[in-house]
């Protein structure tokens, strides 16, 4: 029994319930968000360790076909599901379209800037 309870009334949750959505990971143990505003917390917590991953193996010159290559990854399990669900969750899959495009427009802005000197 949880003594401890947290939240607006109707909506309280436990101490474990609170602790794992402090940790954004909430989802990877398949626990139920506290506030339903935090789905996308965890997605960001997975991709931003993806990103300094591959900037610390020096891959980041690398990320247009690092890009290129998960989302054929994406298309291959679209259409077989041979990909686990926690690797999905962890290749972020389901999202990764979007961060992909999202790095794709940021390379492609720096690299006009660049081409025509303009200043940040």
């Amino acid at each position: 029994m949880d003594l401890w309870t947290y939240g607006l009334e109707g909506q309280e949750v436990n101490t474990l319930y609170t602790v794992i959505n402090f940790s954004m990971l909430q989802g990877v143990f398949e626990l139920p968000d506290v506030d339903g505003v935090y789905w996308t917390l965890m997605y960001e917590l997975i991709f931003y360790t993806l990103i300094f991953t591959v900037y610390k193996f020096g891959y980041l010159k690398h990320i247009v076909f690092i890009i290129i290559a998960v989302l054929f990854l994406n298309i291959v399990n679209s259409f077989t599901n041979i990909i686990p669900w926690k690797i999905q969750l962890f290749l972020l899959l389901q999202y990764n379209h979007l961060f992909g495009a999202g790095i794709i427009f940021t390379c492609y802005k720096e690299m006009t800037r660049k081409l025509y000197i303009l200043p940040r």
